[in-house]
């Protein structure tokens, strides 16, 4: 408004000149001069809320009372609410008014025009709002479908590995002969199940590499658990490579050490493979 009334005190008693209206039309809000009743230069935003279409030349001459209605008087401090005249559709306008010299000067301000960006934004903040919602949803779902198919490698890897280890273990047993001698055909049998459980073997370790990198910024699962009962596990899994090296593994456990709180599969498995290894590399 401010920007309005410096026009309006430019004019000094005077009709604007072309500068005077060339700043006018810069202002969002209308600008009408009016000599007595009459409007003698407007701003073609003006021509547009008074139902012209931006045709100022068609308000020129035009009494403001009969676009108008009310229109506030000189003394009028506050901003009257005005009906625009000979519209299809009613259109209220906030007008100010100021005495400038022998003219009048009138702002007309449009509430819809200053409400509907507002309306425009709330709606779209909304829309926004709702598809951030959607975003994380979807994101959360995909993240839950993810970590299901990365469990069930892991799983499914760690029990492939089990019975691999086993039968891999016992044919290694039947090879060395201590559990009686076996002919060429049968040892050649007993060493073809041991390479394919070597390629088998090969086939998890590749399956659990894959996934190692993306669970290791993954939350443990923790809970209370026995630490004798993993450990017992441990060894009678890894039995028959034990005795296959010839060696012997003694558990001796702190009695107040028997149970702790942690990840059970992930330890179980972080053993399985520290002694498997002792044992491949110690013969």
């Amino acid at each position: 408004m401010s920007a309005v009334f410096e026009l309006g005190s430019a004019l000094h008693g005077l009709r604007p000149d072309a500068t005077d209206l060339a700043i006018a039309d810069l202002v969002r809000d209308g600008v009408v001069v009016c000599a007595g009743a009459e409007v003698v230069q407007a701003n073609e935003a003006a021509a547009s809320m008074l139902g012209c279409e931006g045709d100022v030349e068609s308000l020129l001459g035009v009494r403001l009372d009969r676009l108008l209605s009310p229109i506030p008087g000189p003394n009028d401090k506050a901003p009257v609410l005005s009906t625009v005249l000979g519209l299809r559709c009613e259109r209220q306008l906030e007008v100010r008014t100021r005495e400038v010299g022998e003219c009048t000067l009138y702002v007309l301000v449009d509430r819809t025009e200053r409400e509907r960006p507002n309306a425009e934004l709330l709606e779209t903040s909304r829309d926004l709002y709702e598809a951030r919602l959607e975003i994380a949803s979807l994101r959360s779902r995909l993240d839950a479908e993810v970590e299901e198919r990365r469990e069930l490698v892991s799983v499914v890897a760690h029990e492939l590995r089990t019975p691999i280890t086993v039968i891999r273990g016992y044919a290694r047993l039947l090879l060395d002969g201590k559990v009686g001698e076996l002919n060429a055909e049968q040892a050649g049998f007993i060493q073809a199940s041991a390479g394919s459980c070597d390629r088998l073997d090969n086939f998890v370790e590749m399956l659990l590499s894959a996934t190692d990198a993306q669970r290791a910024a993954d939350a443990h699962h923790q809970a209370d658990a026995s630490v004798a009962k993993m450990l017992a596990g441990v060894v009678e899994f890894l039995r028959p490579l034990i005795e296959e090296s010839g060696m012997r593994v003694e558990l001796e456990l702190d009695r107040e050490a028997l149970w702790a709180h942690f990840d059970a599969p992930r330890i179980e498995q972080v053993l399985v493979n520290l002694i498997n290894n002792g044992l491949k590399y110690a013969r």
